[in-house]
C-alpha cells in the first residue's frame, strides 16, 4: 500500500532581529525606571510587524508595565489584556507595585469573561492542491490573515480564512502557515507531523489524516447568571433582610414602652410605631426570601453550569485532513 505523509508546519519566516532587540531594550529601558523610553521602543517593536509569538506577548507585558507606570490606566490594562488573552500563564511578580497590579487584575477579570485565543488550522491534501482552512476563537479580534509557504515556493499572505495552493503529486507536502496580526506579528505557530495510510480511489481521493488530539473549549453560563453573582445576591439580600428584622426588634422594644406609659401618648402615636414595625416586617421577609431564592440559584448554577464541548477532527470527502488545535 502507498504512503502519504502529511507536514502541518505552523511556522512563518522568523522575526527579524531588531523587534526582540527593541524589546530587550525597553526591558533594559524599565530597568533603569526610563518609562518614557520603554513605552516608545516597544511601540516600534509592535508597528514593525515582525515579532514571533513569544516576542509579541513579550510586547504587550512590557507596553502594559510601562503604561502603568506612566499613569496611563487604560493603555495598560488594553495591553495586559491582549497579553493575557494569548497567554494563559501571565503573571506579574509577586510583590510588584500596586501601580501594575490594579489594571493586570481588570484585565485578567476581563479575559476570564472573553476566553482564550484559540486557532484551529484545518489542511486537506488532494494529489494537485493544498486548502487550508482557518477557524478561531479570537475574542479581541486581533486575526489579519495568514503568510502561507508551500514547499520551497514564495510566501503567500491571505487575508481570508481559506487559501488553496497548487501542490504537485508528490509523497508528501510541506506546508509553512503563520496566523498574524495587521500589522504581521505572529499570533500563533506550531509543528505539527501527520502521517497516514492512502486507500486508492477513481476520483483521486486522499486519505483521511487525524494527527492531534481532540481540545476540550470551555463554554459556561454567561456571567451575569454565573454562581458568583447569586452568591452575592443572597448574601446583599440576606444583609438587607437581617438589618430590618433587627429594626424590627427595636421598633417592638418602644411600642412596649409607649404601652408601659399609656397614659402619657396618645393612641395615634402608638398605631404609627405599630405601623412602622410592620413595615419593617415586611422588609425583613422579602430581603430573607431573596436572599433564600438567591442561595438556592446560586447552588443550582454551580451544579449545572457545562463543563465544556469536545471538538473533535473532522474528515473531508476526497482528501486528507489535519486539524490542529493552538492554544496560548
Amino acid at each position: 500500500m502507498k504512503r502519504l505523509a502529511l507536514v502541518l508546519l505552523l511556522a512563518a519566516s522568523p522575526a527579524f532581529a531588531d523587534g526582540g532587540g527593541l524589546l530587550d531594550q525597553a526591558q533594559q529601558a524599565i530597568d533603569d525606571i526610563d518609562h518614557d523610553q520603554a513605552r516608545t521602543l516597544t511601540t516600534q517593536a509592535l508597528e514593525g510587524g515582525q515579532l514571533d509569538p513569544a516576542d509579541l506577548r513579550r510586547a504587550y507585558r512590557l507596553a502594559g508595565e510601562s503604561a502603568a507606570a506612566l499613569g496611563d490606566a487604560r493603555a495598560a490594562r488594553d495591553a495586559f489584556l491582549r497579553w493575557i488573552i494569548l497567554d494563559a500563564q501571565a503573571a506579574l511578580p509577586t510583590g510588584s507595585s500596586p501601580k501594575l497590579m490594579a489594571p493586570f487584575g481588570e484585565a485578567r477579570t476581563e479575559a476570564e469573561k472573553l476566553g482564550r485565543f484559540a486557532v484551529d488550522v484545518a489542511v486537506t491534501r488532494t494529489r494537485d492542491r493544498v486548502e487550508i482552512t482557518l477557524s478561531a476563537h479570537d475574542p479581541l479580534s486581533m486575526i489579519a490573515g495568514m503568510r502561507l509557504r508551500l514547499g520551497d515556493a514564495s510566501e503567500v499572505a491571505v487575508t481570508g480564512p481559506k487559501a488553496i495552493l497548487p501542490a504537485a503529486d508528490a509523497a508528501s507536502v510541506e506546508v509553512a502557515i503563520a496566523v498574524v496580526d495587521t500589522r504581521g506579528n505572529e499570533l500563533s505557530r506550531r509543528n505539527v507531523t501527520g502521517t497516514a495510510g492512502v486507500t486508492p480511489t477513481g476520483d483521486g481521493a486522499g486519505p483521511i489524516v487525524r494527527d492531534v488530539a481532540p481540545t476540550p473549549r470551555r463554554r459556561g453560563w454567561p456571567t451575569i447568571v454565573r454562581w458568583p453573582v447569586w452568591t452575592g445576591a443572597a448574601l446583599a439580600a440576606a444583609g438587607a433582610g437581617g438589618f430590618f428584622a433587627w429594626k424590627v426588634g427595636q421598633t417592638e422594644d418602644e411600642l412596649a414602652a409607649l404601652n408601659l406609659a399609656s397614659d402619657q401618648h396618645s393612641f395615634d402615636e402608638a398605631e404609627a410605631v405599630r405601623d412602622r414595625g410592620q413595615r419593617q416586617a415586611l422588609f425583613a421577609n422579602i430581603g430573607l426570601g431573596v436572599a433564600g431564592a438567591a442561595a438556592i440559584a446560586a447552588v443550582l448554577t454551580f451544579a449545572l453550569e457545562p463543563d465544556g464541548v469536545e471538538i473533535q477532527p473532522a474528515p473531508t470527502t476526497g482528501g486528507a485532513t489535519i486539524s490542529a488545535s493552538l492554544r496560548f
